[in-house]
């Protein structure tokens, strides 16, 4: 190896220590771990206030906006620095995609008391009755021709007709192909979608009294269809029109999976409106699945790029003679693919649900397209042209078949990845910054892409559900020497033959459905911990890891993701369920020590000493675990004293001058050499480079 141009010392350590029994008192280190608002995101569920400052704001929520729904990725970024989080309106956010969302109140000062319908609607009165609609525009998306918000109801006006338009069909689709939903009880609803979308409509005297009955909704279960989003008044007919939060999960045609400010009406008439997160909002943020793990998917990165901004795309699936759209055309009709290529989804805008619709080539047989099997030499049976590749586009589901991939003229030699990556046979990526000018535009926001998954056309296996579970992390990294007390601290310790072990426990709760506005209502009402305590169960569990922060993705926006697959250093025994406890027990000394005699790459990164907790909800992939009491303690177990030899190595000779031994000879003789060559390797500025 190369010397540097000055003499250096190095500390080594011959000795291997005796360890006791006993074990000193625990220093309490949570502080130096859970910096920043650490604490606060891994307790958000069980506070009114939101735990941090939003980032960036989405889909028409503001700072003004008194409640947002708050969203993290899972394994990016870190909890203990500036923590990235966006915010969404808390209208359209329930099961079964984004349920685990948390909606919080955004101010610090007193919650305000929840008003009552006749408030909210002559606040609409005052603050919207004077804009005459006909002066709004009628071209564009939605947000971007109406007033602004009352400051209570965060209603709006608008032009247009609530059944005119993109987004008007609202029922037809949404279980299927030519199935039909208007006959169905809340129960049959619920049991084949998870909620009902319904539009309420009564007869009123005028549209105060419209108002009145759209309110009468307000902070109703999700399941039954949620808090009024869209309401009108035909003074003809005498009839009230009412659309709830749940209609932002419907088919919506070329609107579906938009939030409601970027989706197009048409036709005239006064339209009262709120800002909803669409059902594909945030597709860019979301994390694993388990049906993505179960069937072999992994996700396109780049580390050109970041950790937040999808990269590809798949071929448009309006592609002529390889595209298919789903449910609004049969196979063989226009665009006369056959579902043999591209195909997309109306009506499917979440990761998870576009994972399945991949994995089951959702819709192809009744539509009249080729499902056909095929058994492989073990007797397992795949589909003779599977699904390759799944993403969330433009809101919209989109799935690539193997044939496209083998036979289209772009694609031809290309592998999966390569296909989507260079994006030969068409497609556009997104964009960070979209207008609004058109909903065409809208739909290129990164915000309605989600990173495409992919798997090469010899790793695809028959379908498996749930063999294995899916993981939602939550990082927090740490100086380790630091919390350890210091470089002159453990060099202290190691005289006395010491090491260094870090504890962690927890109480734990898993809290679900705290992506819902009627959590909301219960803030409003002072009732929030009874919905809490309403709201916990056992279908997740919480566990923990420490990692070297090596184990760290970079890109090059800066942003940090959590590799996959990376054994941790440490990890919790069990993995507790709700109303439990949970602990760590780490020894760092040992694996400092064992890391660094890994190889000379590894122990040029352990000189910083930097550690990552991993904070896990283990079960579906969703944010639902809750770590309270956190208490991370540093504790040392007292040994016998070890032999130290100082070893000082001339840059301009070939030979050590020390007492009794050579360098190398002395390095052999102890692991533990390791840890003082780190500690001092971080003091260090001209040590060797290996």
């Amino acid at each position: 190896m190369d010397r540097p141009t000055g003499s250096w010392r190095m500390l080594v350590i011959v000795g291997l220590s005796a360890l006791t029994n006993a074990w000193a008192d625990g220093i309490d280190i949570t502080s130096k771990v859970l910096q920043g608002s650490a604490a606060k995101v891994l307790n958000a569920s069980k506070s009114a206030y939101c735990p941090v400052a939003c980032t960036d704001y989405r889909a028409g929520a503001s700072a003004a906006s008194p409640f947002v729904a708050q969203v993290l990725p899972s394994g990016v970024g870190n909890l203990a620095k500036e923590v990235k989080v966006s915010c969404y309106p808390p209208f359209g956010v329930g099961l079964p995609y984004t349920e685990d969302w948390n909606v919080c109140y955004q101010g610090s000062g007193k919650i305000p008391s929840q008003a009552k319908p006749e408030q909210i609607c002559a606040e609409i009165v005052s603050e919207l009755g004077p804009t005459d609609v006909w002066t709004l525009g009628s071209d564009g998306s939605l947000g971007t021709r109406s007033t602004k918000e009352t400051p209570r109801g965060r209603w709006m006006k608008g032009k247009g007709g609530i059944d005119c338009g993109w987004g008007a069909t609202m029922t037809g689709g949404v279980a299927g192909p030519g199935v039909d939903t208007r006959s169905w009880s809340l129960k049959e609803w619920v049991a084949s979608v998870g909620f009902r979308i319904q539009r309420e409509e009564q007869s009123v005297a005028d549209e105060n009294a419209c108002c009145i009955f759209a309110m009468g909704f307000e902070g109703s279960a999700w399941t039954e269809g949620g808090s009024p989003v869209r309401f009108q008044f035909d003074s003809g007919s005498g009839m009230c029109r009412v659309d709830r939060e749940t209609m932002m999960r419907a088919t919506l045609d070329r609107s579906s999976g938009l939030g409601m400010r970027d989706t197009e009406v048409c036709g005239y008439g006064t339209l009262y409106w709120r800002h909803a997160t669409g059902a594909a909002d945030a597709a860019n943020l979301k994390g694993k699945t388990r049906c993505e793990i179960n069937n072999g998917f992994v996700p396109l990165i780049s580390t050109d790029a970041s950790a937040y901004v999808p990269v590809g795309v798949l071929p448009e699936h309006f592609t002529g003679d390889w595209g298919n759209e789903l449910p609004n055309h049969k196979c063989p009709d226009w665009p006369h693919g056959n579902c043999e290529g591209v195909i997309g989804y109306n009506g499917i805008a979440s990761p998870e649900a576009c994972c399945e619709a991949c994995v089951n080539l959702k819709w192809v047989n009744e539509m009249g397209g080729d499902t056909s099997m095929e058994e492989s030499e073990n007797g397992e049976k795949t589909y003779a042209n599977p699904c390759v590749a799944w993403q969330v586009v433009g809101g919209k589901c989109r799935i690539l078949r193997e044939k496209m991939v083998k036979e289209h003229p772009q694609l031809k030699g290309k592998t999966v990845r390569q296909a989507i990556e260079t994006h030969a046979a068409g497609g556009a990526t997104c964009s960070r910054e979209t207008t609004g000018a058109s909903i065409w535009e809208s739909e290129r926001d990164c915000n309605y892409y989600s990173f495409a998954r992919y798997r090469e056309t010899f790793e695809v296996t028959p379908h498996r559900s749930n063999a294995s579970n899916a993981t939602f992390s939550k990082l927090v990294d740490f100086d380790l020497i630091d919390a350890l007390g210091g470089v002159q601290k453990l060099v202290d310790d190691a005289l006395n033959g010491t090491q260094h072990v870090i504890k962690i426990n927890a109480s734990v709760s898993s809290i679900v459905g705290t992506g819902s506005s009627s959590r909301a209502q219960a803030i409003e009402t002072g009732s929030l911990d009874n919905w809490v305590e309403g709201q916990t169960d056992n279908s997740m569990c919480a566990s923990l890891k420490l990692h070297d922060s090596s184990d760290l993705i970079t890109f090059s926006d800066g942003s940090t993701f959590l590799a996959d697959g990376m054994p941790p250093w440490c990890q919790s025994v069990t993995c507790a369920t709700s109303g439990g406890y949970i602990e760590m027990e780490c020894n760092v000394s040992n694996l400092l020590r064992g890391m660094g005699s890994a190889n000379s790459s590894r122990l040029r990164r352990l000189s910083s000493a930097k550690a990552v907790f991993s904070f896990n909800s283990e079960g579906d992939g969703k944010d639902n675990m809750v770590f309270d009491d956190i208490r991370i303690t540093r504790e040392v177990a007292n040994g016998e004293p070890v032999d130290l030899r100082y070893v000082v190595t001339d840059p301009g000779s070939d030979k050590s001058k020390q007492g009794s031994a050579s360098g190398a000879s002395a390095i052999r003789a102890s692991r533990l050499i390791i840890l003082s060559f780190i500690l001092l390797m971080s003091q260090c500025e001209l040590c060797p480079q290996f």
